[in-house]
């Protein structure tokens, strides 16, 4: 994800921050002195709606990494407005997720029935969480996708993850992947969401656009999000989507299947939790409304 600040800042009222060590560059020293023509801004935002793409902030070059189980995509450079809010964003916003973790095996217990890996992933193994082990020297014991976790602890730098299953061997060649964002009843379909997270904040340090990939785990389509959300989803946050990629797992390897995306270049209406999204380029939407040219 990538945070960038804003712009420009639309007063309504609210408190503005100006830091006592800054420099107007407007002669008189006035309330909006440190507001860069917010409300010429505010005219030109208020043609438009509350939270639309002006212009670019399209998805591009996914490909994938790691044997096929990380995604990779950048959404390109562009302008938005939000709540009013004219934002520039110039430079590539790269995204990476990991939709299954790797990790090498360093010890294993026969007599407590334990795996170790390296560093504190607790957390990622909780209570009857199943993974898988690949490439082990005992394939018939232990590569498969059927192991349950019982308990994962961290201690001195390692990660033990207890099975319910009886571990009898001490064998430690191949490694644990582990799915992190398992689907209702296992449905191997889920979608991806790119969208920004904005909430006006006080200061124009502190305000910042984030974006976020949004991973839904529905068990409908992707036009309509029903399943649970990672981040969890706030519609008063979450409030512009910039493309949506529908994908597949294989649940024997672990492994991601090929893809089909839906990006601003037409109007695309998504429903969220009963809420509707439309991902358009809005430069071609609404350009043949506006006097006096194109948005550029």
């Amino acid at each position: 994800m990538a945070l960038v600040p804003r712009l420009f800042i639309d007063p309504y009222g609210q408190q503005l921050y100006k830091d006592p060590s800054s420099k107007s560059i407007f002669k008189d020293q006035t309330y909006y002195s440190n507001v860069i023509k917010s409300l010429d801004v505010n005219k030109l935002t208020n043609v438009f709606d509350k939270d639309v793409i002006l212009n670019g902030l399209n998805l591009k070059n996914l490909f994938y990494t790691n044997e096929d189980r990380t995604i990779n995509f950048v959404l390109t450079p562009g302008r938005i407005i939000q709540d009013n809010n004219i934002v520039d964003i110039l430079e590539d916003v790269h995204f990476s997720i990991d939709i299954f973790s790797k990790y090498d095996l360093v010890d294993a217990n026969y007599d407590e029935n334990y795996f170790e890996i390296d560093g504190d992933h607790v957390e990622n193994f909780p209570y009857n969480k199943t993974f898988a082990i690949f490439d082990s020297n005992y394939a018939t014991q232990f590569n498969h996708n059927h192991w349950v976790v019982k308990e994962a602890r961290f201690d001195d730098g390692k990660t033990r993850i207890y099975t319910i299953q009886n571990i009898n061997s001490d064998d430690i060649t191949g490694h644990i992947v582990n799915d992190n964002f398992p689907n209702i009843n296992d449905n191997p379909e889920f979608t991806i969401l790119i969208m920004s997270k904005f909430q006006y904040l006080e200061t124009i340090k502190d305000n910042y656009i984030e974006f976020v990939p949004v991973y839904t785990t529905t068990d409908s389509d992707y036009f309509t999000v029903v399943g649970q959300c990672y981040p969890e989803y706030d519609e008063h946050t979450f409030r512009i989507i910039y493309g949506a990629i529908y994908f597949k797992k294989d649940l024997n390897d672990f492994k991601l299947l090929p893809v089909q995306y839906v990006v601003a270049k037409e109007s695309v209406n998504i429903n969220i939790y009963g809420k509707d999204y439309t991902i358009r380029n809005l430069t071609k939407a609404y350009k043949s409304y506006l006097d006096g040219g194109e948005i550029n």
